[in-house]
């Protein structure tokens, strides 16, 4: 788990997501887009941006899984299953609930804490 990194989606887009889960190899720069197991974002500002223009983005680079923290709405946006340059599968939870990973098993985190 990595944070504030650069992703190499492809030649035109690089973005920093806050949390990145992925498989590490030895690299240099950017970490490429096949390695990559869970993006996330902690939204105050942005959460618009995260939840419509990074997601279809995300979704159409065949990211696995993508985390939203609203820290205003304190609710957590999870979602799955990119088909088609969308993800067929949205999830929310509210702060105090477990997230559990779609596709990482064994990965879990309490929203509690994320208060």
């Amino acid at each position: 788990v990595l944070a504030e990194v650069t992703v190499r989606l492809d030649d035109w887009n690089m973005p920093d997501p806050d949390v990145v889960v992925w498989d590490p190899i030895d690299t240099v720069g950017a970490i490429p887009v096949e390695r990559v197991k869970l993006l996330a974002e902690i939204a105050h500002t942005t959460l618009d941006t995260d939840l419509r223009i990074k997601r279809d983005l995300y979704a159409q680079s065949g990211i696995s899984e993508y985390w939203v923290f609203d820290v205003d709405g304190s609710t957590m946006h999870m979602f799955d299953g990119p088909d088609g340059g969308r993800y067929r599968n949205h999830r929310i939870a509210a702060a105090g609930e477990i997230c559990v990973s779609a596709t990482i098993s064994d990965l879990e985190i309490d929203t509690a804490r994320l208060r």
